[in-house]
């Protein structure tokens, strides 16, 4: 069973399957500098000069979207992106692009090699503005051809507010597409980290694929972004000031000046009540949404499609006649691992005999595992009372892979989200 917690605790919650705020603003530029002259003496006392620009600016953050004109790479490393720099962390998922810093290392790295460099700097700040090494190879072969543009200080967006989440949700309700795809990628030190590309019909989870997952336990969600609205506003109460929970936010977010969904959101997380559970949230949370984009839809949404799926699935379940089975089991819900697993569990004769976490007995009342024909009965309840959910079914057993129960609840109020991994029969069948 899901461990209840604090009305901030239920919002980060939601935060971690996505959320954002800060509408786009407009980027600023400076004239550029004299790029380097490839092959001079001046070339070293360029770099020199605008590093020294830069590092005299000491900036505390700052973004950019990078552009990579790799040749022949694939469309996550080429496509432009945008990079955060906070602090001494940089967050670009998949970790595809430079820091500002990283690129001054690059440029003089080609230098020491005697390569041919011709580079763009920032006039007031220094940064490189398009880099240019060796490009009488292609770039599959040794060259590299960068670009930074929409150069800002600080994070993206704005400082959040209700008013503007509200905004944002009702763009993103009238010009959603009726299908698409996206990629969500969630950084920070706790059981949620990794990155997953999801697929959605209307408002619900059609499928999913998981890019990198470097979670301390659990496994990240995916949702459809209707969802990421849900509890927003006593989030960007709690960032305005209103504590909920013993929990204060700083930071700032901006959403999709076209269709409203987050693009970004960064959060410093500040403990200041004595509880145990809030003890293990992250200090910070940052999450991005990339790559959104229209898809042909494949299922209908609708509870009729929906009591559709489970009589398939439970068909082709009862046609694998497995009795004797254990499964991976990982509960959705921002809470240590101890509550969301994954956990080993067994089932014998049509019963859950064991619930193991790392090989050790887990204490009774921590988790509730299901059967499969006891999930199944537990969906069916759900539909039966006209409770919208999404369910994601494995193609061959039909079991269930990845469960949400009740859309309009989060999994610590109601709600329950979970997944189901590695199922293998141990020695029994029916019959």
């Amino acid at each position: 069973m899901v461990m209840r917690m604090t009305n901030a605790l239920v919002v980060l919650t939601v935060l971690l399957a996505g959320c954002g705020s800060g509408i786009t603003t407009a980027s600023t530029s400076t004239p550029p500098s004299p790029a380097i002259a490839p092959g001079t003496d001046g070339t070293y006392a360029s770099l020199e000069t605008a590093r020294d620009r830069w590092e005299s600016a000491a900036l505390g953050s700052y973004h950019y979207v990078f552009e990579n004109d790799c040749g022949e790479c694939g469309p996550l490393v080429a496509a432009p992106r945008q990079v955060v720099v906070w602090g001494d962390e940089r967050y670009d998922p998949g970790q595809y692009s430079p820091s500002v810093e990283e690129i001054f290392d690059e440029i003089e790295q080609a230098l020491d090699a005697g390569q041919s460099v011709d580079v763009t700097f920032d006039e007031e700040l220094g940064y490189p503005i398009e880099v240019a090494i060796d490009m009488e190879s292609r770039p599959v072969d040794g060259g590299t051809h960068w670009v930074v543009d929409d150069f800002e200080p600080g994070l993206p967006g704005d400082d959040v507010s209700t008013s503007i989440v509200a905004q944002a949700e009702r763009l993103w309700l009238a010009a959603r597409p009726a299908a698409y795809e996206y990629t969500l990628s969630v950084f920070c030190d706790c059981p949620l980290e990794g990155s997953v590309i999801t697929r959605v019909e209307g408002d619900r989870v059609t499928g999913y694929d998981i890019l990198y997952d470097e979670s301390s336990g659990g496994s990240i969600s995916p949702l459809a972004i209707d969802e990421m609205f849900s509890d927003l506003a006593d989030l960007m109460a709690s960032v305005d000031g209103v504590v909920e929970g013993g929990i204060r936010f700083d930071g700032s977010a901006r959403f999709d000046p076209d269709l409203g969904y987050p693009i970004w959101v960064g959060l410093d997380i500040e403990v200041i009540a004595d509880d145990p559970i809030l003890a293990d949230l992250p200090s910070r949370l940052v999450i991005t949404i990339s790559d959104l984009h229209p898809v042909d839809p494949e299922v209908s949404g609708t509870l009729s499609a929906e009591r559709s799926a489970l009589k398939e699935a439970r068909t082709r379940w009862d046609l694998a006649d497995l009795v004797n089975y254990s499964y991976e089991l990982t509960i959705h819900a921002m809470a240590t691992a101890d509550f969301t697993g994954p956990f080993q569990v067994e089932v014998l004769e049509g019963a859950v005999t064991s619930v193991n976490r790392d090989g050790t007995e887990v204490a009774a009342g921590v988790v509730t595992a299901y059967t499969i024909d006891g999930l199944f009965d537990l969906i069916d309840l759900y539909l039966a009372d006209e409770i919208e959910s999404a369910v994601l079914y494995n193609e061959v057993s039909g079991y269930p892979v990845f469960v949400q129960l009740d859309l309009d609840a989060i999994a610590v109020d109601g709600g329950l989200v979970l997944s189901i991994d590695r199922l293998v029969p141990i020695d029994g069948f029916r019959g």
